[in-house]
């Protein structure tokens, strides 16, 4: 909510600098917020519940076709029909939604820096970006290996 109302208030604002900043925040946001709450709903709380109540399989499809649908408006249902079947699985696979955020905020941290100019700004996104993902996934494999799985 927070990064919404700094895009909407950069939106009014007549400084462009300030304007570019605010939207930097909301893509940061999309990196980072979007997936974490997604996830832990739709992976970590519903695809669990489902899970235990109509086996895995009718419950990835569940969550795919539901994460799919509040997608439609947006006019990218496919695609992320695509990406929550991929979610599912790693959910499934590892029993933990860490895979899933991981997977979920590269895709979105790539959609964000592939809409943004050439230069710094696309930079200034990608980097935090990419470290974040780095450093995810190197606290899902030690935290792995910590606990003997492969």
């Amino acid at each position: 909510l927070a990064c919404a109302g700094l895009v909407a208030l950069a939106a009014l604002w007549p400084d462009r600098a300030v304007r570019a900043r605010a939207d930097l925040v909301g893509a940061l946001g999309l990196v980072v917020l979007a997936p974490l709450a997604e996830e832990l709903y739709f992976r970590g709380l519903l695809l669990r519940h489902l899970a235990r109540s109509f086996g895995p399989l009718l419950a990835a499809a569940l969550v795919t076709a539901l994460f799919a649908f509040l997608h439609l408006p947006q006019g990218i249902h496919l695609p992320m029909a695509v990406l929550s079947a991929l979610l599912c699985l790693a959910a499934l696979a590892t029993g933990s939604v860490l895979w899933p955020v991981v997977l979920h905020a590269a895709w979105n941290a790539a959609a964000v820096v592939r809409s943004l100019p050439a230069g710094e700004e696309r930079w200034a996104v990608a980097l935090p970006a990419v470290a974040g993902l780095l450093a995810l996934t190197g606290f899902g494999v030690a935290s792995r290996q910590r606990r003997g799985d492969r």
